[in-house]
């Protein structure tokens, strides 16, 4: 199977969103969006072709579950799993994911030195 490019947005408030099990050259984002009920990321690999492939969720409102799961990103200084500043209406789950979920996570800085907030999940926050 070769890498591929995928872009999406979402310009409006989505029921669900999952993206899973692609395979792409560079990042992968869902950042300041509403979603409705879950936003799923998982099986996802990145930095095929270069060694750059953050993989992120931030800042975004989630009416139920946000699952990060069994994710893989190259690692080092190009290559990180982020889940940061979400508001969960029910669980936060991250686990299985290589490297394990790291930048921008409280307290650490994002890329414009600012410092990053944690999760909040109304019923229970697995992701740090």
């Amino acid at each position: 199977m070769s890498p591929r490019q995928v872009e999406c947005f979402l310009d409006r408030e989505p029921a669900a969103a999952r993206i899973t099990s692609l395979l792409t050259d560079f990042e992968l984002e869902v950042q300041g969006d509403s979603i409705g009920h879950d936003l799923v990321m998982s099986g996802n690999a990145t930095g095929f072709c270069c060694g750059f492939g953050p993989i992120w969720a931030g800042d975004n409102t989630v009416g139920h579950d946000l699952v990060v799961t069994d994710n893989t990103a190259p690692g080092g200084d190009f290559g990180w799993i982020s889940v940061f500043e979400n508001h969960v209406g029910h669980d936060a789950i991250c686990s299985g994911n290589s490297p394990t979920v790291s930048r921008n996570t409280q307290p650490e800085l994002d890329w414009f030195g600012r410092s990053v907030g944690p999760n909040v999940a109304d019923h229970n926050n697995r992701c740090p």
